[in-house]
């Protein structure tokens, strides 16, 4: 069974998530993450590939490493099927909150969602 690791690179934190399926087997969150808690998570969780999505335009050296073991897919807002953005301004919503709208739309398929993102 395939098992994946999310990324959420946040100004403050990153936020880690390992899942299979759609089973969560660990999650975490970080100031600096480093070569070593990833190379940890691997070993342990035999993580088949990476999807990360970030705020950030600098690429961290644990990323390029990350990238070094397995396929990493960088999250675009393209990737999000099925969500219409009426902003003004589309590329004004970070990529964060269109993340956190294509998980409500997939947990709760054409259902309303208030998504309340706190960073």
């Amino acid at each position: 069974m395939m098992t994946q690791l999310v990324i959420d690179i946040g100004n403050t934190f990153t936020k880690l998530g390992v899942f299979q399926q759609d089973e969560l087997l660990f999650a975490g969150h970080y100031e600096n993450p480093d070569n070593a808690l990833f190379d940890n998570l691997l070993t342990k969780h035999q993580i088949s590939k990476a999807i990360v999505s970030s705020v950030k335009k600098e690429v961290s050296g644990w990323l390029t490493a990350l990238g070094n073991k397995m396929p990493v897919v960088n999250f675009t807002a393209g990737m999000a099927k099925g969500i219409t953005n009426k902003y003004l301004t589309p590329a004004t919503l970070g990529i964060d909150r269109i993340a956190a709208v294509a998980g409500a739309w997939q947990l709760y398929p054409r259902q309303s969602s208030l998504i309340i993102d706190g960073g």
